[in-house]
C-alpha cells in the first residue's frame, strides 16, 4: 500500500484515496500485462479490493476479503494526537495481543518484518485511519455478489467488524467464519490458501470473465 514498508515515493500519500490506491494497482497490472485477477484483501487490503471492484470492475475476476475496516474504535483515532513513539508502542501491543490469535506466530515473522511494521504503524495512523472508511459500498456489493467472498474471524472482537456481517448478509452473501482473528495469513496460512482457492473456483464456475485486451 502507498507509503508502507519500502514505498517512499514523495507523492505516495498526497491526496490518498481508495480510488488512488485502486488506480496504482491496476496500472501495475497493465505494466505486467495482467488483464484481470483475483484479489485477496485483509483489513485495509479488503478496502483496496472493493475499490478495484468499484472503480475498475473489468480488472476483477473475484475478490476474497476478510474483516474490512469500515470504521475503527475511538482509541485508534485518538492515536493521531500521540507522538510517533507512542503510536508504535500502542500498535505493537494492539497487533500482537488483540489482532493475532497466535502471538508466537506473529513474533516468528522476524525482526526485519517488525522493524518495517514500526514505520507502517505511523503511516497507518497518520494517513490511513479516518481517511479510507467513507465510501458507500452497498451498491457495488449488491451488483457483484457472485464475485465476492467474505470472511470474519471467529476469535475476533466482533464489535469491530460487525458491519461486515450486516452488509454481506443484506446483499445476500454468506459470511465464512474462520478460526482466527484479524490476520489469518499469519495464523492459518494453509487453511486460508485452501479457502481462497475454493472461492476462486466457485467464482470461476459462476461468472464469465473477459480477460482479453482490446
Amino acid at each position: 500500500m502507498p507509503g508502507f514498508s519500502q514505498t517512499t515515493g514523495p507523492t505516495a500519500l498526497i491526496a490518498l484515496s481508495l480510488r488512488k490506491i485502486a488506480t496504482q494497482i491496476t496500472e501495475l497490472m497493465a505494466y505486467l500485462r495482467i488483464p484481470a485477477a483475483a484479489f485477496w484483501g485483509c483489513s485495509s487490503g479488503g478496502l483496496a479490493a472493493l475499490a478495484i471492484l468499484k472503480f475498475y470492475p473489468e480488472r476483477v475476476r473475484n475478490i476474497v476479503i476478510h474483516e474490512v475496516p469500515f470504521g475503527a474504535p475511538d482509541f485508534v483515532y485518538a492515536l493521531k494526537e500521540q507522538s510517533d513513539e507512542a503510536v508504535v508502542s500502542s500498535c505493537r501491543v494492539l497487533f500482537r495481543d488483540a489482532m493475532v490469535g497466535d502471538p508466537e506466530a506473529w513474533d516468528a515473522l522476524g525482526e526485519e518484518y517488525h522493524e518495517r511494521l514500526e514505520k507502517n504503524y505511523v503511516t497507518w495512523i497518520r494517513h490511513y485511519a479516518g481517511v479510507l472508511e467513507n465510501e458507500n459500498w452497498e451498491a457495488v456489493v449488491k451488483d457483484n455478489t457472485k464475485r465476492i467472498s467474505w470472511s470474519v474471524g471467529g476469535q475476533s472482537h466482533m464489535a469491530f467488524f460487525f458491519e461486515n456481517v450486516v452488509l454481506a448478509s443484506k446483499c445476500g452473501i454468506d459470511v465464512q467464519l474462520l478460526d482466527c482473528k484479524h490476520f489469518p495469513q499469519v495464523t492459518l496460512p494453509d487453511k486460508l490458501a485452501q479457502w481462497i482457492k475454493s472461492c476462486c473456483e466457485k467464482a470461476e464456475a459462476n461468472c464469465c470473465f473477459n480477460e482479453t485486451w482490446d
